[in-house]
């Protein structure tokens, strides 16, 4: 099967679904860039486990603003080099989505997408020149870092609201000074 439009510029990719869930969507962006752009799987397609499929897309860039008279969220389809990364996200049947980062897919001619004991997605990957190779440690050290971050996110925000309770706990003056509430408590 062949998702996407063949022309000159194209980029393609034969993507092998071995993560042990269909796959109903695929979203491409640069990795530099925080839009996703939904690749050309018409609704109603899946590709199931086992299935290999053709992705067929123009290159992308980080643009600003709008193209033309539709937004693409700040991307644009023409003027990558071959030294853009990408990121995928894959969305499964079940609802479930995993992203891959960072694959020079100019450089590669096929991917198999995994699913890892741990419950992450990466791929193993064949280049336009024969070398083989695989993200698992990659995407292991990226979700590392992702839950770190997520971590200090956390202790942060228990910090600063453990930090407001006590600043504010048994302050019932009012933006009184202790002197003004002595004499409130006297002339009452």
């Amino acid at each position: 099967m062949v998702y996407g439009k063949e022309t000159e510029t194209a980029i393609r990719i034969k993507l092998e679904n071995v993560t042990g869930n269909t796959i109903l969507g695929v979203a491409i962006k640069p990795s530099s860039s925080e839009t996703y752009l939904d690749l050309a799987i018409p609704s109603g397609s899946k590709i199931m486990i086992g299935e290999t499929v053709l992705l067929l897309f123009e290159p992308l860039k980080q643009t600003e603003g709008f193209v033309g008279a539709q937004s693409t969220g700040g991307l644009q389809t023409t003027g990558a080099t071959a030294q853009t990364a990408y990121d995928l996200k894959l969305t499964f049947f079940d609802g479930s989505t995993a992203e891959l980062h960072a694959l020079y897919l100019t450089e590669l001619d096929a991917i198999t997408a995994f699913i890892s004991n741990e419950g992450f997605c990466y791929v193993e990957y064949q280049s336009q020149s024969g070398q083989k190779g695989s993200t698992l440690e990659m995407e292991k050290s990226f979700l590392l870092e992702r839950e770190t971050e997520a971590a200090a996110r956390d202790k942060a925000t228990q910090e600063q609201l453990q930090y407001d309770n006590e600043e504010n706990a048994g302050d019932f003056t009012g933006g009184q000074t202790q002197d003004q509430c002595v004499d409130d408590l006297i002339f009452r």
